[in-house]
């Protein structure tokens, strides 16, 4: 076997045909060439695996799934095979800017051991333009009990010697998995964090009401604990924070009862409410009456307007 890279790329690809390529470029154009590109295919049925093929560099290890297994188990299977001291993650429709690497594991290693995980800033594209985000923690496991702003799918570069302490990611989790692995991350190690962006994120759409509902009451059972050490009040934010972001997605979906019926839990957890918060949330419902776009446009007129046009945390 060929000596071991100094750092592990991670990408899970299902029905990406359209931008893989771009990421895995991306990848390629890092000021670092040691290093390794696990693609995992996750059942694709579309191109996916051809784009992969096409690909002959010798440090692209190709690992495919008979079927699609979500994107827990694609990662976990990356970090199975992953031989490199660090292990990094792109999802397969972001990418890269050329020197993130180089910048992370340069911060990473002139650290103490237990300054294990990096993000970055990144640029968030979407439809009606890009923004700059830039969210330096403060308290990173009370935040991230709140809200993810990290962007851990394309940013985080890690220590791989870190899983031994952790573990895989939860394939129990249709979506926040990467969420929930990296608050299991932030309770044994400290995050260095660069406000330099490093990576273009794109909008992913409006995920799947139902599975974001199932999902968000599993991360928040399993975090219970956690969450009420903080006391009433912080509890009672991140609670209705989840219900809140519950309700945006079942209005987008025209789902106005159970949609309401977070919304109520929201106000009942923590009765003042951010005024731009609630109104994004009830954006959401007229365009899930509607069939309009209000939500997004409104949604990126803030970023910009509390940013200064340049950076937010969301």
């Amino acid at each position: 076997m060929a000596e071991r890279p100094k750092i592990s790329v991670i990408i899970p690809a299902y029905n990406r045909a359209q931008t893989l390529a771009r990421a895995v470029q991306s990848v390629l154009n890092q000021g670092i060439q040691d290093l390794e590109i696990l693609l995992v295919d996750d059942g694709s049925t579309d191109g996916t695996p051809g784009v992969m093929e096409s690909f002959q560099d010798p440090r692209i290890v190709r690992i495919s799934h008979p079927r699609n297994l979500g994107a827990a188990a694609a990662r976990n299977s990356g970090l199975r095979k992953a031989r490199g001291d660090y292990v990094a993650f792109l999802d397969s429709d972001d990418e890269w800017l050329p020197e993130k690497l180089d910048r992370q594991l340069e911060l990473l290693e002139r650290l103490p051991r237990r300054w294990a995980l990096s993000c970055t800033a990144f640029y968030l594209v979407e439809e009606v333009g890009q923004t700059l985000v830039c969210c330096p923690p403060k308290d990173l496991s009370r935040q991230l009990l709140e809200t993810c702003d990290y962007s851990p799918g394309s940013t985080l570069v890690l220590r791989r010697d870190c899983l031994s302490s952790v573990g895989e990611l939860d394939e129990g989790l249709e979506r926040l998995e990467d969420w929930d692995w990296l608050l299991r991350l932030a309770r044994y190690y400290c995050m260095a964090y660069l406000e330099r962006p490093l990576a273009k994120i794109y909008k992913k759409g409006i995920p799947s009401a139902s599975a974001t509902e199932r999902a968000t009451l599993r991360f928040l059972h399993k975090h219970k604990d956690e969450i009420e050490r903080y006391g009433p009040r912080q509890s009672r934010k991140i609670y209705s924070r989840h219900y809140l972001r519950l309700a945006h997605y079942l209005y987008m979906e025209g789902d106005v009862k159970k949609g309401t019926s977070y919304l109520l839990k929201a106000v009942l957890e923590r009765p003042v409410q951010n005024p731009l918060r609630f109104l994004g949330v009830l954006q959401s419902l007229m365009d899930g009456m509607l069939g309009t776009r209000i939500s997004t446009r409104m949604i990126h007129l803030k970023r910009k307007y509390l940013s200064g046009g340049s950076r937010v945390n969301l």
